[in-house]
């Protein structure tokens, strides 16, 4: 019997949907500035797009080069969301539409990520990811867990107990104030201890199931942990293992570009009917279902126009506001300083206020990851704290897939997750970020840390059925 051959016809099929939308993007970006006028506005636009078009190529790459996979998908959506944000609305939030120096600052920004994230892995080849096989997972000796199942225990606990003594913020009568009400519970003032860990359980738990490794334990927690992120209100606090897991299943099984679109739709949606929800569920939300109404968006895709729309409006007004009178580093300080009991307000009401808004009536106002660095540093911090976070988005990625360890598999992916969040808040010394890094740095057991070579026994071998041949490591070589 011949072997069945695949045409290249069929070949071209499946490249068209990337190739297309690559192309799409990067065609509208060459025409827009001629178009509409090479104004700084059109121009800093079509950077933009020209940076989706550039990572939807990288989306799969295989040679292991500096800003693929991932780290592509991160740089991708970050740009894609900032482009959809900063649009022109009529009637806009807080009655403003981004100028064109929000438009350039925002291209400064994504240019000097992009820069971090190629430069890094220039100069560091030998932390670049290990081409692997498509469709494989790696097989994974995950040992013993003792020390982070009793953390993960210990962490629930205290959350039950915050939530019985403080009130369950998404089953309350006013969900965003409750929320804004700060540290509920008796032990209210550890959330930013708790919150990294449940987190944490869940993308390992996570791992575990995709690497058929679970095991009734690990499911029990997983799933556990993501209810109580759930009842807490916040998007982010469980969107983010959600992401990660996005993330490390983009490196680990390369999915096709029309999965990848499909699930980043999915996402959104979620993101914009559980803000929704919640908008229906908070007294004090009068005014969002209002404006919801007059626009006749009153949807999910409303609430999620609206989250789309304000950080990069927040951006502008606190632009104006500050003018060249800069915080040099007080708003990215001021999350760490408050939860040490330093008498200073979190780095976003520190914003809410600078706006003369009332914190406890719309919470924290977040910047957005270049506005929160312009706050801070001016131009110059946008350039050279954009560089920074985008070596390390690279850097992280492609040590994890280098060591091959639980820990620096959860860290590198929670890292990634953390960044792509960030466009819709802020960065910043946050305890949540730290202390999970403490927590993948101490929680696993001595011999399998961060630090150490491929120390849970990551193996990979190739899915029966998706191209044959001899099972290989992520070296490429046989196993």
């Amino acid at each position: 019997m011949l072997p069945r051959v695949r045409s290249k016809n069929f070949m071209l099929k499946r490249f068209n949907i990337k190739f297309i939308g690559s192309l799409a993007a990067i065609g509208l970006s060459l025409g827009f500035p001629i178009v509409a006028g090479p104004t700084q506005a059109t121009v800093s636009f079509a950077v933009l797009l020209a940076t989706c078009g550039f990572c939807i190529f990288r989306l799969r790459s295989s040679a292991g080069r500096a800003l693929e996979g991932s780290s592509a998908l991160v740089v991708l959506l970050i740009a894609a969301i900032y482009a959809i944000g900063l649009v022109d609305r009529p009637g806009p939030v807080f009655g403003i539409n981004p100028t064109g120096e929000d438009y350039q600052l925002t291209a400064i920004g994504l240019v000097s990520l992009l820069a971090g994230a190629l430069i890094t892995t220039t100069f560091r080849r030998q932390l670049s990811a290990r081409s692997h096989a498509p469709a494989a997972f790696p097989r994974v000796a995950f040992g013993r867990d003792h020390r982070l199942v009793v953390i993960a225990i210990l962490a629930m606990a205290a959350a039950l107990l915050n939530y019985a003594t403080g009130g369950i913020p998404i089953l309350s009568d006013d969900v965003d104030g409750s929320r804004f009400a700060g540290n509920y519970g008796i032990l209210g003032r550890f959330w930013p201890l708790i919150l990294p860990i449940l987190q944490v359980v869940v993308i390992v738990a996570s791992t575990r199931i995709l690497a058929r490794n679970s095991g009734r334990r690990w499911l029990f927690l997983g799933l556990l942990a993501l209810l109580f992120l759930l009842l807490s209100g916040g998007r982010s606090l469980f969107v983010i293992p959600l992401i990660a897991i996005g993330l490390l299943t983009v490196d680990f099984l390369r999915p096709r570009f029309r999965t990848i679109l499909l699930s980043a739709i999915g996402g959104f949606a979620i993101i914009g009917a559980f803000g929704y929800a919640r908008t229906l569920g908070s007294s004090g939300s009068q005014a969002s279902i209002s404006y919801l109404g007059t626009r006749e968006q009153d949807s999910w895709f409303g609430a999620l126009d609206i989250s789309l729309q304000t950080g990069p409006r927040v951006m502008s007004a606190a632009r104006e506001v500050i003018h060249d009178n800069f915080l040099s580093g007080q708003f990215f300080w001021a999350d760490l300083q408050n939860f040490l009991g330093l008498q200073v307000s979190p780095s976003d009401r520190l914003v809410t206020v600078l706006l003369d808004r009332q914190p406890d009536q719309v919470g924290g106002l977040p910047p957005t990851i270049f506005g929160g660095l312009y706050l801070d540093w001016g131009m110059f911090g946008v350039i050279l704290g954009a560089f920074v976070i985008g070596g390390l988005l690279e850097f992280f990625r492609a040590r994890g897939l280098a060591k091959l360890n639980l820990p620096n598999i959860v860290w590198s992916y929670y890292f990634l997750a953390y960044i792509l969040m960030s466009v819709y808040s802020y960065v910043g010394a946050k305890p949540n970020l730290l202390f999970a890094a403490v927590v993948c740095l101490f929680a696993f057991d001595r011999d399998k840390g961060v630090f150490s070579e491929n120390s849970n026994g990551f193996k990979v071998s190739r899915v029966p059925g998706r191209g044959g041949g001899a099972p290989t490591g992520f070296d490429g070589r046989p196993n």
